[in-house]
């Protein structure tokens, strides 16, 4: 059985402007959602933002997998746990489960978020902040594997911008979510229900930096999405969907 302090939980309501043209919660907008309750469990279990910031630490997110049942609709209010389940090397793992007003699950997401070092930006091993934090629950029992990217077909380019920018001046992780759904026609998501989402996020990006991106269809119904910064080889972020 979970204590209070190893889950932790929060209600949203799905608002006007966190909705699609489908009238359902944009993926976008629900990762920016765990996001909130990652920081607000952190904080709780002392290792939150400015509790670090005091060590020359921070975190960043370094993997993120969704698998989605269904999207909450507009007015609908969610529940959405979130947990710390331990390390693999350098990683800290945190799940997310998504359920409506009845208790049913609607997304199961789980991440992986590397503790970096504030001056060399190393990853430094977690190991110590989260033995006793350790949950043994798996809202997706799987590991989330590196993803490779190519250079393909140019979906098109983003230029990093003042809204795009966190507290730290680096293009938002939610940002990069944006942008790989933006790849896709309006009318591709009429006709299809995205089912599974994972972006790994491979460096930092700044302001006035132009970001393009491309997109590949690997199969039937699932693409691979991959940011370049202009002019390099490396890519940025790599994600991939899959489709119904």
């Amino acid at each position: 059985m979970a204590t209070a302090s190893q889950v932790h939980y929060q209600y949203f309501t799905v608002r006007s402007y966190d909705v699609d043209f489908q009238r359902r919660l944009r993926p976008d907008v629900l990762c920016s959602f765990f996001q909130e309750v990652a920081s607000e469990h952190a904080l709780k279990l002392g290792v939150g933002y400015q509790q670090l910031e005091e060590q020359k630490l921070f975190w960043v997110l370094s993997r993120l997998l969704l698998q989605i049942k269904e999207l909450p609709k507009w007015h609908e209010e969610i529940k959405i746990e979130t947990w710390a389940k331990g390390t693999d090397r350098l990683f800290a793992l945190r799940d997310f489960v998504v359920s409506n007003a009845q208790g049913e699950e609607l997304v199961q997401a789980t991440s992986y978020w590397l503790m970096l070092d504030a001056q060399s930006h190393r990853p430094v091993r977690p190991d110590h902040f989260f033995t006793r934090l350790k949950h043994e629950q798996h809202a997706i029992d799987a590991l989330i594997e590196k993803l490779e990217s190519k250079k393909e077909k140019l979906s098109h380019t983003e230029i990093a911008k003042y809204t795009d920018l966190d507290h730290n001046q680096h293009v938002n992780n939610i940002r990069y979510v944006s942008w790989i759904l933006d790849s896709f026609p309006l009318d591709f998501f009429s006709q299809h229900a995205l089912k599974s989402l994972q972006i790994n996020f491979q460096s930092e990006l700044k302001e006035g930096e132009t970001v393009e991106i491309y997109k590949q269809k690997t199969e039937e119904q699932d693409y691979l999405i991959s940011g370049y910064r202009k002019g390099e080889q490396q890519a940025c972020f790599n994600g991939r969907l899959r489709w119904e």
